[in-house]
């Protein structure tokens, strides 16, 4: 493991040599080794293997038969190295395929010289860390599992059993206290602090993981074949997982039930990182005929439906956390199951028996197309003159019967199923439209401040949004 980021060796993936021996100049000037220079993914997957860098700087649009998306994603599967992709298309589609890869970040093409050095010195930093404390992670887990016989560990499938699951949770929960500077609390807070401090570690999510048709498709074949069906969903969590920024582990409930773990940086990362899970668990099992009982030729498939509550912002204590993404996982599964669904306000808002709060969340797609959205522009004031300098654009919700919603209602729920853009871009228009009304009537116009979300910051066009 790296242990001194700056005598990180670092592999270029670019097929413009000038481009490619330019970028090695800069990183050699920074104090780094540029380990390699290749120009295609098969040689760059090669060298992962072979040489083991602990960078790699790679463009999307490299020479070959897989680009560089594709290329990271078979990386992934041998290795934890961090990838910093370079390109020169920043669209949405394109920025979403490289995000699922769990990449560390984005270079737009061109960049500057220091654009290149802070973004490969941040994420050295950030993968030294996060090795450090998952390291710590292991540790505890393998103290716990020695200390107890194994008390705490599933037999079959290796990994921490419910009886670890609290302790796991405090851990995390120590992590994220001591990144906002409080006073951890749990059995496990004793691991690596100091490192934890430095983080970004805002949020524990809970993912509850119920595979729906295990039970049916396990009945068909005898225990052996059962068991290693589970083994293998097993190893596919511990794989999917490991390749996230994230630090937490996979919990055995039940052959049918798995909990995920992860403190991470925020709900959308939790969003991103729960579909990827649901992709991974999707995907065909093949299980043999033969008496043998390895997998093999039979071609199954399970319907997972995936629960996820946060910690804070959902509740503080792990049972009520796991009672939450049962609830969500019961309404993904009316939806139709094989789905991905959070635990937010759409289950709080007016609570009635007759479940109107599980349709807040088909309302909100029909909400601008029904011009329920509303804008009201709340004045700032000199306090000296008592002169209106500007105003504050306030987003609310007409619900035709829940009657007006604040924004800090709606928006997270927003976020969560991915309406936070159409939404931001009907404000900022909106906005923009009352400006040139109050101008067009020969009125004193003034700056107009417009909330953003968090997650719109993260769109690559939001610069074209606003001009």
């Amino acid at each position: 493991m790296l242990t001194n980021e700056s005598k990180a060796n670092i592999l270029i993936v670019e097929d413009e040599l000038l481009i490619a021996k330019n970028t090695a100049k800069k990183l050699q000037n920074f104090g780094y080794n540029v380990l390699k220079i290749v120009s295609n993914g098969q040689a760059a997957i090669d060298c992962v293997n072979l040489e083991q860098p602990d960078l790699v700087l790679m463009d999307i649009a490299i020479k070959g038969e897989i680009d560089g998306i594709e290329t990271a994603s078979q990386i992934k599967s041998i290795s934890d190295v961090p990838i910093i992709f370079t390109t020169a298309y920043a669209n949405d589609e394109t920025l979403d395929r490289a995000s699922e890869t769990g990449c560390y970040g984005y270079l737009i093409k061109p960049y500057k010289e220091q654009e290149l050095r802070a973004t490969v010195k941040m994420t050295l930093s950030k993968h030294l860390e996060q090795s450090t404390i998952q390291q710590a992670l292991q540790s505890s887990i393998s103290e716990y599992s020695s200390e107890y016989d194994n008390v705490y560990q599933d037999h079959l499938t290796g990994l921490p059993n419910k009886l670890f699951l609290r302790d796991l949770f405090n851990y995390l929960l120590s992590l994220i206290a001591s990144h906002h500077g409080e006073t951890p609390s749990g059995s496990l807070e004793s691991h690596q602090q100091d490192v934890a401090q430095q983080s970004q570690f805002n949020i524990i999510g809970v993912f509850n993981i119920s595979l729906d048709r295990f039970e049916k498709i396990s009945n068909l074949f005898n225990k052996q074949k059962q068991d290693f069906l589970l083994k293998e969903i097993a190893q596919r969590l511990v794989d999917c997982v490991r390749n996230f920024a994230a630090h937490g582990e996979v919990v055995y409930l039940a052959p049918d039930n798995f909990v995920v773990l992860l403190a991470m940086d925020s709900r959308m990362t939790g969003s991103k990182y729960g579909q990827s899970i649901l992709n991974v668990l999707k995907q065909n099992y093949f299980i043999s005929d033969s008496s043998s009982g390895t997998l093999g030729d039979r071609e199954v498939y399970l319907a997972p439906t995936i629960g996820i509550a946060y910690c804070p912002s959902d509740s503080q204590d792990i049972t009520e956390l796991l009672e939450q993404s049962n609830k969500a996982i019961e309404y993904g599964k009316s939806q139709g199951g094989n789905r991905c669904q959070a635990y937010t306000v759409a289950f709080k808002i007016k609570n009635s028996k007759s479940g109107e709060d599980f349709r807040l969340e088909s309302e909100l797609h029909h909400a601008l197309e029904r011009q329920e959205f509303q804008l009201y522009y709340q004045p700032k004031l000199e306090l000296q003159t008592n002169r209106i300098i500007g105003s504050e654009a306030l987003l609310r919700w007409n619900h035709p019967t829940l009657g007006r919603i604040n924004a800090e209602k709606f928006i997270p729920l927003a976020e969560d199923i991915g309406l936070i853009k159409p939404i931001g871009e009907w404000v900022l228009t909106t906005a923009c439209q009352q400006m040139q009304a109050w101008l067009d009537a020969g009125l004193t116009t003034h700056k107009i401040s417009v909330n953003l979300s968090g997650a719109q910051f993260k769109q690559s066009d939001l610069f074209h949004q606003i001009t």
